[in-house]
C-alpha cells in the first residue's frame, strides 16, 4: 500500500486517462426504449410478433386523433388540410406509400353494372378522389354515405358524434430502427406537423408506439439535465453542512463525477443503449457513491492537523489502514444489491445491474486511491485557532443530538417485548398489504397523467377503438380450409362476439369484414352483409360448395390485402385486428384468455390460432419484471446473509442480520399495495438497492452493539454508548442516501418518481428497523457471537 501512495502523479493520471476516455464515449451513447428490446430475443411472444409482422406487415404505426368539440369533421377546410397533411408526411421517408389511412385515403368497396358485360362488377378505390374533391355539400354527403354504409370504419375513422377522427400511419421501420437518431427525428416531424397543419382547425392528438418511444427519449433528455444538478445540489449542500471546508466538497463530489462518467461512458463501449431506467444511474451513484469519499474525507479531518509532508503522508496511510475494510464492506453490500440485476432476464433491468455495479466499484476505487492522493499533494493544511474552536463548539452539538438520539433509542430498547410484538403486527399487516400489490408494466403509464402523450392515448381510447392491440391470425394448411365458411364465420362470430360482449374491446376489423363487404355489395342487399355460410340462401348444396364462391370474391376484389391475408387469392392466413381501450394487463388478459377459450371451442382442429402483437409482448415483459424481483431480491437477500455471517462467523448473525431489512422491504411492498404503486420496471428495483444500501445500517449498528457489549462485560448501561455512537451516523446516513433517491420525485416518468419514494421511504424504515428491532431481538436471542 505504501508503494501506491507514494506515486500520487502518476494515480491522478491514470485515473485522469481513464476519465478522458470514458468522457470521450460520451457522446455517442444513444436512447432505445423500445418495449421490444426489454424482452430477450428468443421470448416466444416477441419471436410470434415478430413473424406476424414478417407476413401481414408491420405493426408500427402512428396515431394522429384530430378532434372538433363544436364542430363536424365533414367540412371544406378541415377536409383540405387532411389532403395537405397526407401529402405533406408522404414525402418522409420512413412513412409508407399509399399506406396513410384517412377519411379521404380508405378503401372502399362497391359494385356497378357493367353493361358491357350484362353484370355487376367489383370496384374498390378510395372513399374520395383527392385529385378532384372540391368539398361540395354533395361531395361531402356522398363521402359520410359512403362510411356509414361499411361499419368497418366505425369508431375507426370517425367518432359516434362525427366530430372526431383519426389518420392512421404505418411506417416502414420497425421497433429497432425507430430508436436511431435519424428515424426519430422523423417521427418527431409527423408529429410536429400535425399540430402545425391542424391548430386553429382542431385539438390535435398524437400517439401510437413510435411516438410514445420517442417522448420517453425526449423526457428522458430532460430528465438528465433537471435530475443530475439537483442531485449533486443535495449531495453538496449535505458535504458543505457534514464539513464546511472547500476540500470536504470538492472531493467526495470528485469521486462521484468519475464514478458516473466511467459508468455511462462504459455503455457504449458495449452498444449498449440507455433506457429509462438507465436515467438513475448518476442519481443512484451520486445517492451512494459519494459515501465513500466521505468516509475516507471524514477519518482525514478526525486525524487532525499534520506538521511536515511526512507526518501528513503517515496520517493518510494510517486513515487508509483504518477506514479501508469498512468501506469496502459498505461498497461490497451495495455492489452485490446491484449486481443482482445481473441475473434477471429483463433487458434494462440486467444492463442497469452491470453499470450500477461497476459504478460502485469505480466509485470505491477512486475514493481510496484519487482523494489521498491529493489529500498527499495538498500537503498538511494550516489549522487556526478560531477554526479549532468552530469545531469544538461543533462537537458540542453533535454530542447534545447524539446524546438526544441515544436517550431516545434506549428508552425505546427498554420496552423489547413491546418491540417484538409491534414488529410482528407491522409484519402481518405488510404482507396483507403486499397482496394488493399490482403487477403491470405499460409503458405509457410511465408518463403523468397530464402529459401530452398521456391525453393524446386516452383520447384514442375514448373516442375511437383504443391504442392497444392485438392480432389474431388463423392459419391452416391450405386455401381451401381457411377459407371455407365454418373457419371463416367462427372468425367472425368471434369478432362479433369480442365487440359486442366483452368491456374493453374498442374495435375489431380483419379479413372477414372484407370478405362480408364484397358479398353484400355483390348481392345486392344490406341482408348479405354475411359469410356466406347457409347453403341454401346461396342456392348450394353443402358448405363445402360455398368456398369457391369466396375465391371467386378474392380474385375480383383488385384492392390491396396484405394487411389481412398472406395471399390476395389463395391465402392459408388471415388476420384479424382488435383494438382495446385497456390499459391495465389485467384487464387485457382478461379478453386474451377470452379469445384463447372462444377460439378452442369454435375453431376446428385443423385451424391454428395465434395471438400476438405488443400486448403479448408487455405480458412476457410483466411476467418477467416479477422474475426479475424475486430473482435479484432472493440474490442479494443471500449474499448479504453470508457476508454478515462470515464477518460475524456465526449463522446467526447472518438470520438476525437480514429481519431488519426483511422488514422493511415487506413495508415496502405494503405501501406499494395500500397506495396503488403498481411493480413495473422501476419499482421493480426498489427491494435489491434497499438490501443493498440499507445493509450497512445493520452492519454499522451490529458491530456497535458487539463492540459496546463487550466493552462493559453485558452489563446495563452499554446500549446508551451503542445509540451515542451510531445513532446519528445512522440516521444522517440515511437522511443523506433518501434525500439523493428523493430527487427522482422530480422525474418527468411516474415510475422513477415511484422508484425515488419508495427507496427514500425504505432507508428510513431500514434505519429504523436496524436501531430499534435490531437491539430487541440481539436482547432476547442473546446470541453467542456477540460474546466473541
Amino acid at each position: 500500500m505504501r508503494k501506491l501512495y507514494k506515486y500520487p502523479w502518476i494515480i491522478i493520471s491514470v485515473i485522469a486517462v481513464i476519465t478522458v476516455f470514458f468522457a470521450w464515449q460520451l457522446p455517442k451513447a444513444e436512447l432505445d426504449n423500445n418495449n421490444f428490446r426489454f424482452v430477450p430475443a428468443d421470448d416466444p411472444a416477441l419471436e410470434t410478433a415478430r413473424q406476424i409482422d414478417d407476413v401481414f406487415g408491420s405493426s408500427f404505426f402512428i396515431l394522429v386523433g384530430l378532434e372538433r368539440p363544436n364542430e363536424t369533421i365533414f367540412d371544406k377546410e378541415f377536409l383540405d388540410k387532411i389532403k395537405e397533411y397526407s401529402d405533406e408526411i408522404l414525402e418522409i421517408s420512413i412513412v409508407e406509400e399509399d399506406k396513410v389511412t384517412s377519411l379521404l385515403s380508405a378503401d372502399y368497396i362497391y359494385s356497378k353494372y357493367d353493361f358491357e358485360n350484362d353484370d355487376f362488377e367489383l370496384v374498390s378505390e378510395k372513399l374520395v378522389d383527392a385529385d378532384y374533391f372540391s368539398g361540395t355539400k354533395e361531395e361531402i354527403a356522398e363521402l359520410k354515405n359512403r362510411l356509414l354504409s361499411w361499419d368497418m370504419y366505425d369508431n375507426a375513422l370517425y367518432s359516434d358524434d362525427f366530430t372526431a377522427t383519426q389518420i392512421l400511419i404505418p411506417l416502414k421501420v420497425d421497433a429497432d430502427e425507430a430508436v436511431t437518431p435519424e428515424v426519430t427525428e422523423k417521427i418527431k416531424l409527423v408529429r410536429d406537423l400535425a399540430h402545425e397543419y391542424f391548430s386553429g382547425l382542431a385539438d390535435v392528438y398524437v400517439t401510437g408506439m413510435p411516438v410514445i418511444v420517442t417522448t420517453v427519449n425526449e423526457a428522458m433528455g430532460a430528465d438528465l439535465k433537471l435530475l443530475v444538478p439537483l442531485v449533486v445540489l443535495v449531495v453538496l449542500l449535505i458535504l458543505f453542512f457534514s464539513f464546511r471546508k472547500i476540500s470536504g466538497v470538492i472531493l467526495p463530489l470528485i469521486t462521484v463525477l468519475i464514478a458516473t462518467i466511467w459508468a455511462v461512458g462504459a455503455m457504449p463501449i458495449f452498444d449498449i443503449k440507455l433506457s429509462v431506467i438507465s436515467t438513475v444511474l448518476p442519481v443512484i451513484l451520486a445517492a451512494v457513491g459519494s459515501a465513500y469519499g466521505i468516509h475516507v474525507v471524514t477519518h482525514y479531518y478526525a486525524a487532525g492537523a499534520s506538521a511536515s509532508r511526512k507526518e501528513h503522508f503517515e496520517l493518510i496511510l494510517s486513515v487508509i489502514k483504518k477506514i479501508r475494510k469498512p468501506v469496502f464492506l459498505a461498497a461490497l453490500t451495495t455492489f452485490v444489491g446491484f449486481a443482482s440485476f445481473c441475473f434477471t432476464s429483463v433487458v434494462p433491468c440486467r444492463e442497469f445491474g452491470y453499470f450500477s455495479s461497476f459504478g460502485v466499484a469505480a466509485a470505491f476505487t477512486v475514493a481510496i486511491t484519487l482523494i489521498p492522493a491529493l489529500l498527499i499533494i495538498r500537503g498538511p493544511g494550516k489549522a487556526k485557532a478560531n477554526q479549532k474552536k468552530t469545531q469544538g463548539n461543533d462537537l458540542k452539538k453533535e454530542d447534545r443530538f447524539s446524546g438526544f438520539l441515544a436517550n431516545t433509542f434506549t428508552a425505546i430498547a427498554a420496552r423489547k417485548k413491546i418491540i417484538i410484538i409491534f414488529t410482528i403486527i407491522i409484519a402481518a399487516v405488510s404482507v396483507f398489504g403486499s397482496t394488493k400489490l399490482i403487477i403491470d408494466n405499460v409503458m405509457i403509464e410511465y408518463f403523468r397523467h397530464d402529459t401530452d402523450i398521456y391525453q393524446s392515448d386516452l383520447f384514442i381510447r375514448r373516442q375511437f377503438g383504443g391504442s392497444k392491440i392485438i392480432s389474431v391470425v388463423a392459419e391452416a394448411e391450405s386455401s381451401e380450409i381457411i377459407l371455407h365458411p365454418d373457419t371463416l364465420y367462427a372468425m367472425d362470430r368471434l369478432s362479433a362476439y369480442l365487440q359486442n360482449e366483452i368491456p374493453g374491446v374498442g374495435k375489431v376489423m380483419g379479413f372477414t369484414d372484407l370478405v362480408k363487404r364484397i358479398n353484400e355489395v355483390l348481392s345486392e342487399g344490406d341482408s348479405y352483409y354475411e359469410i356466406p355460410y347457409d347453403p341454401q340462401r346461396y342456392g348450394r348444396e353443402t358448405k363445402d360448395a360455398l368456398q369457391p364462391l369466396i375465391s371467386q370474391y378474392l380474385v375480383l376484389l383488385e384492392g390491396d390485402i396484405s394487411a389481412y391475408a398472406d395471399n390476395p387469392w389463395e391465402p392459408a392466413m388471415i388476420k384479424s385486428t382488435v383494438q382495446m381501450r385497456t390499459t391495465g394487463m389485467s384487464d387485457s388478459l382478461a379478453i386474451v384468455k377470452e379469445i384463447e377459450r372462444y377460439a378452442e371451442e369454435n375453431f376446428s382442429e385443423d385451424v391454428n390460432v395465434t395471438l400476438g402483437g405488443a400486448v403479448m409482448v408487455e405480458n412476457s415483459l410483466n411476467k418477467l419484471v416479477v422474475q426479475s424481483q424475486v430473482i435479484s431480491m432472493l440474490l442479494s437477500i443471500i449474499c448479504v446473509f453470508i457476508i454478515i455471517a462470515l464477518s460475524n462467523k456465526s449463522i446467526i448473525a447472518g438470520f438476525i442480520g437480514i429481519i431488519p431489512l426483511s422488514i422493511s422491504i415487506l413495508l415496502n411492498f405494503a405501501v406499494m399495495g395500500f397506495l396503488g404503486i403498481k411493480l413495473n420496471l422501476g419499482t421493480s428495483m426498489v427491494a435489491a438497492v434497499a438490501v443493498g444500501v440499507g445493509i450497512d445500517y445493520t452492519i454499522h449498528c451490529l458491530e456497535a452493539y458487539k463492540r459496546e457489549y463487550k466493552a462493559a462485560a453485558g452489563k446495563p448501561g452499554f446500549l446508551h454508548k451503542v445509540f451515542s455512537d451510531s445513532g446519528k451516523a445512522i440516521i444522517i446516513n440515511a437522511v443523506s442516501v433518501g434525500a439523493g433517491f428523493a430527487v427522482l420525485l422530480f422525474s418527468s416518468f411516474v415510475i422513477l418518481s415511484d422508484l425515488g419514494l419508495l427507496i427514500a421511504l425504505t432507508m428510513v424504515s431500514s434505519a429504523l428497523a436496524s436501531l430499534i428491532v435490531l437491539p430487541a431481538l440481539l436482547a432476547v436471542i442473546k446470541p453467542k457471537f456477540i460474546k466473541k
